[in-house]
């Protein structure tokens, strides 16, 4: 008999201890990941994409945003805002987000198509969509902000290094600058994301911050005596301060628009409904 009660209770603190050791197994497949926490840098709706201190985390549909213990989306994010979570490594190794809690909203200003929260640390902050490119000096415009890129500057998109080359107009960037002695914005780290979206009559348009829209198209007529120009189906007004360049960075004239020629840049609309010219760069050259 007490070889039975010996046996019986040894069972069943055999059994006692897979429970208890399933369960610890449960909990942490249940919890699993990694946590993250920091200031958000940039938000990507489009994407469903945030980039926190420099690290680019996917928001999935059964990711868990909160907000004062309310739940919340992802369009309630803002540049600037702390957050902390938990996020995994998916099998193309993005960081999906798990949960995320918004700390605190932080405060930013819009500046010239670009927004910036100065940081603790001297750095700043920056994100918008890139108006102009220019190689040879090796700079990038975001609405009308140039930033200095160095030798030293991260460029990231989906995660790996890219070059300047990689850049184009109307993709959205973001990141972080310092400003040098020379009063020059040089940037730190980049995070390069989506390109400009849906053609509408032959130009595709992205509403932008302060600085209005992005266009991009192929020009269908130039009119030198009223400074127009159309691009698909939409004229867009040419002003003295409209900054035209080539592809290379060079300055540039509305003389050298060539229709069927393809361009791009950026607009704002007057008072009067026109599409007024911020920026605009020549493509290539033109078709017959």
């Amino acid at each position: 008999m007490k070889s039975i009660r010996k046996m019986m209770t040894a069972g069943l603190l055999a059994m006692g201890l897979v429970a208890f050791l399933s369960n610890s197994i449960a909990d942490d497949s249940a919890t699993g990941g990694a946590s993250f926490k920091g200031k958000v840098s940039s938000v990507d709706a489009t994407a469903q994409t945030v980039v926190i201190d420099g690290q680019t985390y996917q928001v999935l549909r059964t990711s868990q945003i909160k907000k004062t213990d309310q739940p919340a989306t992802i369009n309630d994010l803002a540049v600037g805002a702390e957050v902390s979570g938990q996020y995994k490594r998916s099998t193309e190794n993005k960081m999906e987000v798990l949960s995320m809690d918004i700390i605190n909203q932080g405060s930013t200003v819009a500046v010239g198509g670009t927004t910036d929260v100065t940081t603790s640390d001297s750095r700043s902050a920056f994100s918008g969509r890139v108006s102009q490119i220019d190689t040879a000096a090796k700079t990038v415009t975001i609405g009308d902000r140039t930033y200095q890129v160095l030798a030293t500057s991260r460029l990231m998109r989906d995660s790996k290094p890219v070059a300047i080359n990689d850049i184009k107009v109307g993709q959205h960037i973001s990141g972080y600058y310092k400003t040098s002695t020379e009063n020059k914005m040089e940037v730190l780290t980049a995070d390069i994301g989506s390109a400009i979206m849906p053609a509408v009559g032959g130009t595709r348009n992205v509403p932008t911050t302060q600085a209005g829209a992005s266009f991009n198209g192929r020009v269908t007529k130039v009119d030198p005596a009223t400074q127009t120009i159309t691009v698909g189906r939409q004229t867009f007004q040419l002003l003295p301060t409209s900054t035209i360049t080539t592809g290379n960075g060079s300055p540039a004239t509305l003389a050298e628009v060539k229709a069927t020629q393809q361009v791009s840049g950026t607009y704002h609309k007057s008072a009067e409904g026109k599409m007024e010219v911020l920026t605009m760069q020549l493509g290539g050259k033109a078709t017959k």
